[in-house]
């Protein structure tokens, strides 16, 4: 298993520049749930040609959702307001420690900023976050004066841990260019007549490190004074890319920012509480509508945030569907593409279909489904769909798509052990939609991938050719095998149904291990992965297989293995690129590069979580199988256009209990898996129109405990 460095890079450390709020836990009083918000709008810059016209009406129309949507039982609302030459750089910092840094364990700290963005040089010691070089910022009212600076993205992280020190759920809404990692500009463009996008001039200053915000301590490499920031947990929505800009124009009777319109319109009309997620992807389909290249991002340290619900911090789970929306050049399509684990399959003979459900609908049920519709044309971030049958679809409306049908060689099953508890398993497979789509039952061990085994009272699922080696289970149960999760205790319907449950999971994993695409112009070497050594850029050396660690145990935490990962694009032309983990117990997170994925230019390299070590180990409870080595895989996405990984991640599953028996202690090597089913869903690409290319490979790395 890989883990992020837990040392003291990610307890809270005391600040630079901004001494540490009084408040604490301990000292937090106030009575009701809170919700804290800073609202910024600047119009009026002291240059006039930086002057804006629609920003202030943007925070209005924020505080007015907040004051008429946000229940007053469940929330005391405790917003301030900075417009115009209130906003100076100064002041925005002081708010966010002396109002936000208020917000207690159980209240909500919001930061709202419409305004200019811009962008300024990042100094060596930012060089391993910043692929182009370049800090993104905020254009504070006072930052083009003599001796004014920017808010750097860099700052904006130490502010936001300013604001959740007490243990606030901190949301941050930013209108405003290169947002996705902030400008607003006044140039009007020739051809989208109407439109003003709010860019300004980056800033022309080299700053020093002292001229930061930033923490006091941080963990260096080489020696050199390149930092490590801190991660608190917080959600930001931005209205764009890193490279794109933001536009504001004239929408519902006066002018306003079109990220923030949609944003507003789409909390205004759903019926239904809205996550992160679904925010932002019904904000890319309206800002798509009403503007070109800008398309809104979202980013969550924590990637189960993005799952919370909009302000009201609960907790949704993994969502199971696909968002349907019109789009205006597309027709209807889903928010999720060939990287999301879609397939084209024959139009005609075996396509992709999805039931459809209406915005306010559980796709838990699919007796609520008001439609279907099937997968026509495939991109690598999303899918254009047709309406099968009967089914009618509105424009202006939102649904939700679930898959139920998808073209892929299904995993092949063995069922084996008590008659009554295989009974239940075929019943649990015929419930699951999902499980006849990605599983088959096969009466023949030998054709198995995998197999579920069903003695003792208890039901284990393990690989087909796994076993135990115990001769006496072989004589008496007439079957070897070896658990690679979790048991289920008992025989009955609920036991049967999470088995099912976790096998289907598992096949997901292996689906989206398999991911690639075979009609491609871009090979495994467009983007060069190298590990690194922990605390310098020394490169580690990888065997003909791949990298291999090994410690020894009774060394304890200090002498585990670790690294850092670092992407570098070796092709001529600029990629997205994103990175995802594949667990040895079937975990995906697609969240290892900040906000999702980035561009990279030509020559331009990204680290895995901003630079942190990742350590390797193997846990006491696969070593208690007898399981002393374990092979752990990163993903590497890459596409000639930008995607959202999300709809892939998949939490991981239990670790297998010790049975009453001795174990062997074969290697667990799941780079076997990618050589025995690395073809198992080759995906077809569209033939119609011009196709973004786009591709995906894997790195493996074999962790030893000795």
């Amino acid at each position: 298993m890989i883990g992020v460095f837990a040392g003291e890079l990610l307890s809270v450390i005391p600040l630079r520049r901004a001494s540490r709020p009084v408040y604490t836990q301990n000292s937090h009083t106030l009575a009701a749930r809170n919700l804290f918000s800073l609202l910024v709008g600047i119009n009026d810059y002291p240059i006039a040609a930086h002057r804006l016209t629609g920003c202030r009406n943007d925070a209005l129309a924020f505080k007015s959702y907040l004051d008429n949507r946000i229940d007053s039982a469940e929330f005391a609302l405790r917003t301030k307001i900075l417009f115009d030459r209130e906003a100076t750089r100064s002041n925005i910092a002081r708010e966010f420690e002396t109002h936000l840094g208020k917000a207690g364990p159980d209240d909500v700290a919001v930061f709202y900023y419409s305004g200019h963005g811009a962008r300024e040089k990042a100094g060596e010691f930012f060089a391993h976050l910043e692929p182009d070089g370049m800090n993104e910022t905020l254009v504070c009212w006072d930052s083009r004066l003599e001796d004014g600076m920017d808010l750097a993205d860099k700052e904006l992280s130490t502010l936001v841990q300013l604001a959740g020190l007490n243990g606030a759920h901190v949301v941050m809404i930013l209108d405003c260019c290169h947002s996705g990692s902030g400008t607003r500009s006044l140039e009007r463009d020739v051809t989208h007549q109407g439109y003003a996008v709010r860019r300004i001039e980056d800033a022309a200053n080299d700053r020093s490190l002292d001229s930061y915000l930033l923490p006091q301590q941080g963990r260096g490499v080489l020696g050199s004074e390149e930092l490590i920031m801190p991660t608190n947990r917080h959600v930001a929505l931005m209205a764009a890319q890193s490279f794109e800009e933001a536009k504001e124009t004239h929408l519902g009777g006066r002018t306003r920012g079109v990220f923030s319109y949609s944003l507003m319109e789409i909390l205004q009309n759903s019926a239904a509480d809205l996550t992160y997620e679904d925010l932002i992807e019904r904000s890319r389909v309206l800002v798509s509508r009403r503007t070109f290249e800008q398309r809104p991002t979202l980013y969550a340290p924590q990637p189960e945030d993005a799952k919370r619900t909009f302000l009201l911090g609960g907790a949704n789970g993994t969502k199971p569907y696909f968002t349907l929306m019109h789009e205006r050049e597309h027709g209807w399509v889903l928010e999720g593409g060939a990287v999301n684990g879609l397939l084209l399959g024959d139009p005609v003979s075996d396509p992709t279909t999805l039931a459809i459900f209406s915005d306010d609908a559980k796709v838990d049920d699919l007796s609520q489904a008001t439609g279907r519709v099937r997968i026509t044309d495939l991109r690598p971030d999303k899918a254009k769909v047709l309406p099968l049958g009967d089914t009618e679809l509105f424009r202006g409306e939102t649904y939700k798509a679930r898959i139920i049908s998808l073209p892929v060689n299904e995993i092949k099953v063995y069922l084996h052990g008590d008659g009554h508890a295989v009974g239940l398993l075929r019943s649990a497979m015929i419930r699951n939609p999902l499980a006849t789509s990605y599983l088959q039952e096969t009466r023949s061990l030998e054709q198995a991938d995998y197999k579920i085994v069903a003695v003792r009272d208890q039901y284990s699922i393990s690989r087909a050719a796994d076993g135990m080696g115990d001769v006496e289970l072989i004589r008496r149960d007439g079957i070897d095998y070896r658990p690679i999760v979790e048991q289920e205790r008992g025989f009955h319907a609920a036991s049967a149904r999470k088995v099912i449950e976790n096998l289907v999971h598992i096949a997901k994993w292996e689906q989206t291990l398999a991911v690639g695409n075979p009609r491609t112009r871009l090979t495994a070497s467009s983007i060069q992965v190298e590990l690194l050594q922990p605390f310098e850029d020394t490169p580690i050396a990888a065997s003909g297989k791949g990298y291999h660690f090994s410690y020894t145990h009774s060394g304890g935490l200090s002498a585990l293995p670790g690294f850092r990962l670092k992407l570098t694009n070796r092709s001529s032309q600029k990629l997205y690129v994103s990175l995802a983990y594949l667990s040895s117990q079937f975990e995906i997170n697609p969240f290892l590069i900040s906000q999702g994925g980035t561009w990279l230019d030509p020559g331009a390299s990204v680290f895995a979580l901003d630079g942190e070590v990742i350590e390797a180990i193997v846990p006491d409870a696969l070593a208690s199988l007898g399981i002393k080595q374990t092979t752990e895989i990163f993903k590497i996405f890459m596409s000639t256009t930008a995607f959202q990984l999300g709809s892939v991640e998949l939490p991981g599953l239990g670790l297998p209990k010790p049975v009453s028996r001795t174990l062997s202690a074969p290697t667990h090597q799941l780079d076997q898996l990618i050589q025995e089913h690395g073809t198992r869903s080759a995906f077809q690409a569209s033939g119609t129109g011009r196709i973004d290319d786009w591709n995906a490979f894997s790195a493996s790395i074999v962790v030893e405990r000795k």
